[in-house]
């Protein structure tokens, strides 16, 4: 696990908790429990699309490691579906918090454009 993997894992389990500290504290327990399990699947969606992004294609070919990222971002959403679909079941508080964790990935994907943004205006 490359370094910078384990940067972005943090950063995203930091966010879901964040979340889940917001909802306790404002009394939605369920979501609390529902943003700490979305979370770990957003820490493992993360997982998935970096091991495909540095993986070494047959012959370093970019149409098969776009192919490969490509099925990958299905297999991701899909991921994501199931464990919103699971997490119905629990209730929609943990619905709600379950999304805001699986979401915590996009809001680190979202903080990193900003600081590339903003070190290219600098």
């Amino acid at each position: 696990m490359t370094q910078s993997l384990k940067k972005k894992l943090l950063a995203i389990g930091g966010v879901g908790l964040a979340a889940a500290a917001i909802a306790f504290g404002l009394g939605f327990d369920r979501a609390a429990a529902g943003a700490i399990a979305g979370s770990l699947v957003g820490m493992f969606n993360c997982y998935l699309l970096h091991a495909a992004a540095s993986q070494k294609s047959e012959g370093d070919q970019p149409k098969a490691l776009a192919v490969n990222l490509f099925l990958r971002s299905l297999m991701r959403m899909g991921i994501s579906m199931i464990a919103l679909l699971v997490a119905l079941r629990f209730g929609v508080e943990f619905l709600i918090g379950a999304l805001a964790g699986i979401l915590s990935e996009t809001a680190t994907y979202t903080g990193d454009a900003v600081r590339l943004m903003l070190k290219r205006w600098r």
